[in-house]
């Protein structure tokens, strides 16, 4: 089912849809990985192996994605999954990936996958979503709009021969 179809079927002459990726699409998102992770993480990704490993709890479950599609090109996609969230010891709605291509931006592609996101979690029971967002990504700000909050905050330090000192 694509929810926002009759919405998107044409703009300015141009074919658009929300759908579930083909393997062919899965594999073409798989290929910006580093692009991808590098921008989301804030440089805290640098390499291939990082993104995949990072997306590969992802992969290995049940999840999909919905990509944006205007002319069979794509424009912008979600990941979706569901995931066990043990803070509320409930399963919930897991945003793993949120994207959309730099010259394609603040054209509402973003909030259109997200709105088809939440339709097909309601769909299938869930009553809420999650995601994971880098403290210096500027989406957060964004998200922090569509109503998403802080749950738990993940902090580090370095350990330096200061701390090993009186």
């Amino acid at each position: 089912m694509v929810f926002f179809i009759d919405q998107l079927k044409r703009v300015k002459g141009k074919a658009m849809a929300i759908r579930i990726a083909t393997e062919d699409e899965v594999r073409e998102i798989l290929n910006c990985s580093i692009d991808v992770f590098k921008e989301a993480t804030v440089g805290v990704v640098e390499t291939a192996e990082q993104a995949m490993s990072m997306r590969e709890p992802f992969l290995l479950s049940e999840g999909y994605y919905l990509v944006f599609v205007e002319d069979e090109h794509i424009l912008g996609w979600i990941g979706i999954c569901e995931a066990f969230d043990l803070y509320s010891n409930e399963v919930v709605g897991y945003l793993s990936e949120w994207y959309v291509e730099k010259e394609h931006r603040n054209k509402g592609i973003g909030k259109l996958l997200f709105q088809e996101a939440l339709h097909r979690l309601k769909q299938d029971g869930l009553k809420k979503v999650q995601l994971n967002v880098f403290a210096h990504n500027r989406m957060k700000k964004y998200y922090e709009k569509l109503g998403f909050q802080d749950v738990a905050i993940l902090m580090e330090k370095k350990i330096d021969e200061n701390d090993l000192s009186d």
